[in-house]
């Protein structure tokens, strides 16, 4: 497949100044504050968990199955992206944030599950959906319904699979292409290629072998550096692309995860600047840290897997460390942190976390050393940092509006705002049950619901591709009603002896179970007044009344909203209702004659502090409270006021510049 070289040759091109201003003193600097800062390992990011709540009906995607084949440990991969790519389906990642090595991520009926399991939320699982479980279930994934709502603690929503190329200059592409075919994912998700093929637009680089040279590999700077993204290194192709310089500019380095190198696989192998090697064979024990990081959700170890090929293990040079940015994954008995042997390891490129990723995990062949298990569980952190880059490379969609539901034919605003990747964005909006889009390819549209006879159900779908066809997408389920709940014939409202009276006719009603009346005095703003049940069917004309007793001075809106005995809730549109010459009554005192105690209704506009101040006949203040005022009708309750002498009182209450004056009368 021919392709262009312009991509981050270009970038490389135009970065190579504003790099200049990187100078070796401030790396030196900073290299000493960490190694004197961590003498152990870094502090892991840990994962940070939402707890989501999944609906029956559900599917859990079994992680934790063991003993660990490469059905049930790699084919879930495929199925993701399947479900992902070819369905829009989001995938919940679900990962326990506090969980040991192979501890639990949740119970669901009496099982405890493990390793990272994959939710498939309910209201995503149409009948096309379920036939593509049944074909995962018959590849040999473990899975199962479940019957009942269950909360767990979700990593990640996954909805995107990395752009991929696979580096072809060793000619052992064939290496990596068997994990793909192990988890039966397609060719169509990677390309193959040089390190020049690289552009802006590819999401992860995988190097499954070879010799490095800044000739051949020095467009990696900038793929991580500039475009920001991952790469995963195997066998002596991590030591050796330590080594890697410019010599023209020789602050560009290709140590990534250390500050001086690593140790060579072999003597003179791994350029000027790499003086040490290492023995061949690493030593056990081996230790596996960091089991909530998400590329560690495997089950057990890994070690087996690496035990091949020119380099089993990497360990830094002594005159430097790894970053401390950098997570020891998997590590061996050798040398002490941060100096340590690894078996595997990945962190933000040369220690900052704003660029790309990159991950080392030794041996030639982790398809082709060990016990099975140990085989899947290799396999697994590399797809699991895979589905990582993905999910870090993701465009994002935010601001979204969609709607949960609409009757028939009836028409609501959706809208997505896109960032990320290389704009511009493509838009394409797709419902699973039909209805209409007015302009399907725009952020902002309007959908008109399908014309349903009876309660259907599905999701709404927003797709977005940018400019290197990089593709993401948002699905919210959507309910499609068949009728509507009411059919109103009018809503008006009419000022009259101090109060609003509102009235409403329904000419029909189906499963009607209460109309809810708001009040507003911007048009903005609602707050509920008051609230009238409605007569569950009809056919025929039913009247309706409200009076707001406390309306405000001059603007006051009215909304009408409709509630149906299944929760679901229509909104009319307000009407307007012009008040003047409106007397004041906003405050009335009960009871008047009082002994011991008085309840003061008052009504306010809006949120503000009111001064309440009881005084005798002599003009003495007996009493001051200062009082927060609500919008609409507060109701303040006043106790002990048997220590009141009987007789003549005033109320006075109000904010400062609009006070009323009630007479009170204490027996």
């Amino acid at each position: 497949m021919k392709q262009k070289r312009s991509g981050l040759k270009m970038l490389h091109q135009l970065k190579v100044t504003l790099r200049l201003r990187i100078i070796l003193p401030v790396l030196s600097v900073l290299v000493i504050f960490y190694l004197l800062f961590y003498f152990n390992f870094a502090t892991p990011n840990a994962a940070i968990a939402g707890t989501e709540t999944m609906g029956s009906g559900s599917y859990i995607i079994n992680m934790g199955v063991t003993p660990q084949t490469y059905n049930n440990g790699l084919k879930p991969y495929g199925m993701i992206y399947d479900l992902m790519v070819n369905y829009k389906v989001p995938v919940k990642w679900v990962i326990e944030p506090t969980k040991a090595k192979d501890g639990t991520d949740f119970t669901y009926s009496g099982l405890n599950y493990k390793g990272g399991c994959f939710i498939i939320p309910v209201e995503y699982i149409n009948s096309t959906v379920n036939t593509r479980i049944t074909y995962w279930v018959g590849q040999g994934i473990s899975g199962l319904y479940t019957t009942s709502a269950i909360s767990v603690p979700v990593y990640a929503t996954l909805t995107n699979f990395p752009r991929i190329i696979i580096d072809t200059i060793s000619n052992k592409e064939s290496i990596i292409t068997n994990y793909f075919d192990n988890a039966l994912i397609p060719s169509t998700a990677y390309q193959v290629g040089s390190p020049s093929f690289l552009t802006y637009c590819h999401d992860m680089w995988i190097n499954p072998h070879g010799d490095p040279t800044w000739a051949t590999h020095g467009y990696l700077y900038d793929l991580v550096t500039v475009a920001k993204s991952y790469a995963w290194l195997q066998c002596h192709a991590v030591s050796v692309t330590e080594g890697v310089e410019n010599v023209s500019s020789p602050y560009q380095k290709l140590t990534f995860l250390s500050t001086t190198g690593l140790k060579c696989y072999s003597s003179g192998k791994c350029g000027a600047g790499i003086t040490e090697t290492h023995a061949g064979n690493s030593t056990s024990p081996y230790t596996h840290y960091y089991p909530t990081d998400p590329v560690m959700q495997f089950m057990g170890t890994m070690d087996g897997a690496c035990d091949g090929g020119s380099e089993k293990w990497y360990q830094p040079q002594s005159t430097g460390a790894w970053r401390s940015t950098t997570k020891r994954l998997v590590t061996t008995a050798t040398g002490t942190s941060p100096n340590e042997g690894v078996l595997m390891a990945y962190g933000p490129a040369f220690g900052d976390t704003s660029n790309g990723y990159v991950m080392y995990e030794a041996g030639h062949n982790i398809d082709g050393n060990g016990t099975t298990a140990e085989k899947v569980a290799a396999q697994r952190a590399f797809f699991n940092f895979v589905l990582l880059a993905g999910y870090k490379k993701q465009l994002q969609i935010t601001g979204v509006t969609m709607p949960s539901s609409a009757f028939s034919n009836e028409s609501k605003s959706v809208s997505v705002t896109v960032s990320g990747g290389s704009p511009g964005y493509n838009y394409s909006w797709t419902s699973s049950i039909g209805g209409t889009f007015s302009s399907p390819t725009s952020a902002s549209t309007t959908f008109t619901a399908p014309t349903v006879g009876s309660t259907t159900s599905g999701t709404i779908t927003c797709t977005v591709s940018d400019a290197c066809s990089r593709a993401n997408f948002i699905s919210r389920p959507f309910t499609a009603y068949s009728t509507l709940p009411i059919s109103l014939k009018s809503f008006t409202g009419k000022y009259r002896d101090n109060r609003v009276e509102l009235t409403w006719v329904t000419a029909t009603e189906v499963n009607n179970d209460y109309f809810t009346l708001e009040r507003s005095f911007d048009g903005i703003n609602y707050t509920e007044i008051g609230k009238v049940s409605g007569s569950r069917n009809s056919k025929t004309d039913i009247y309706y009344g409200f009076n707001d007793n406390y309306p405000g001075e001059k603007k006051n809106y009215y909304r009408l909203k409709q509630t149906d005995f299944d929760g679901i809730t229509k909104t009319f549109d307000a009407i307007y209702v012009k008040v003047t010459g409106l007397k004041n009554n906003k405050t009335s005192l009960i009871p008047n004659p009082f002994t011991d105690q008085i309840r003061i209704d008052y009504f306010s506009e809006s949120q503000s502090t009111v001064i309440l101040t009881i005084m005798d006949k002599s003009g003495n203040v007996v009493r001051t409270e200062t009082l927060i005022a609500s919008e609409g009708l507060n109701k303040f309750q006043f106790n002990n006021l048997d220590d009141l002498k009987p007789g003549l009182y005033f109320a006075i209450i109000g904010r400062e510049d609009e006070k009323e004056i009630i007479k009170l009368i204490k027996l």
